[in-house]
């Protein structure tokens, strides 16, 4: 049986910010139509359509791949990233083009820390000619795993051990975001706060500081510091899929969390280095708190 085409429109993009949670990227040339097959090949090849854009074929052998993003630094090129299942294993893979005349994407390895255990949901950023990449991998328990990549090879932001920057690593952590200002990282997750029937996932924020010291890979909580709870709305109630953005040289987090009657609500929440520890023990003013401008918020109980 032929493999079903499937196709994800780019509508005309041009210069600007590039959109790491969304399909559509900021590129100086025009990309219309990302094409994705499944063929007997095991290379990326560009097929020309016509002269406001590029057609990529990405051919793989009896797998299956999803969540691709697509990442334009604006020194180096375009970055794929996508969660293949080769062998019935996910791995998460990356290819590279430099969008020069006629060139070909680069097939790259996996990102993995162990090939053969299951890896999921990366979230990626670009930053001075570098893709950063943030994902989930299963070790004994489900662990946060960071990684750079740059044309020269790739290094971890986690320090490449067996475990993640989990706030526990004997707890399974998923759905990871990242976002980055002056060289200073922060990442977020959910985080299951037991490893009994009795969980509650807790969203959990950590960041990076790599201003004064390249290599350094010290993931620092900046979250509560409680072994239950994370910097949820309400530590009793689920918490998934968070995002981050920062504006106005701060970092917001949002996320869905489930209410008192198990319908998932939107919260938000920013951190900011330069406020005061608040009453919730952080530097995270919660959107349950009233504040004057920029965080006025009127929460609705539409029903996710």
């Amino acid at each position: 049986n032929k493999e079903e085409l499937k196709e994800r429109k780019i509508s005309k993009i041009s210069n600007g910010t590039p959109n790491t949670r969304k399909s559509h990227q900021s590129i100086s040339n025009e990309v219309n139509i990302l094409k994705t097959t499944s063929l007997k090949e095991n290379k990326i090849t560009p097929v020309p359509t016509n002269n406001s854009g590029k057609t990529f074929k990405l051919s793989f052998i009896k797998f299956i791949f999803k969540f691709i993003k697509l990442i334009y630094e604006n020194i180096t090129g375009m970055y794929a990233i996508w969660e293949d299942g080769l062998n019935n294993v996910k791995n998460i893979r990356y290819s590279f083009n430099d969008l020069s005349s006629g060139s070909d994407w680069f097939f790259q390895t996996s990102l993995n820390a162990n090939q053969s255990n299951n890896a999921e949901k990366a979230a990626a950023i670009s930053k001075d000619s570098f893709v950063y990449v943030v994902w989930s991998e299963i070790n004994t328990a489900y662990q946060i795993r960071v990684k750079e990549i740059k044309l020269q090879g790739i290094s971890w932001l986690d320090a490449g051990g067996t475990l993640g920057i989990n706030d526990n690593t004997s707890h399974h952590a998923r759905n990871p975001a990242i976002a980055e200002s002056g060289s200073v990282f922060y990442a977020a997750w959910s985080e299951e706060n037991t490893n009994g029937s009795d969980n509650v996932t807790q969203i959990r924020l950590k960041k990076l500081d790599r201003s004064q010291n390249a290599s350094n890979t010290n993931w620092v909580n900046i979250g509560r510091d409680n072994l239950t709870a994370g910097i949820n709305f309400d530590s009793r109630y689920d918490a998934d899929h968070p995002e981050l953005v920062f504006h106005d040289s701060k970092l917001f987090a949002a996320w869905q969390e489930k209410n008192i009657f198990g319908k998932n609500q939107i919260r938000i929440a920013f951190y900011d280095d330069n406020l005061s520890i608040t009453d919730n023990g952080t530097k995270l003013v919660l959107d349950n708190v009233s504040l004057p401008t920029p965080l006025e918020l009127y929460l609705s109980l539409i029903h996710i």
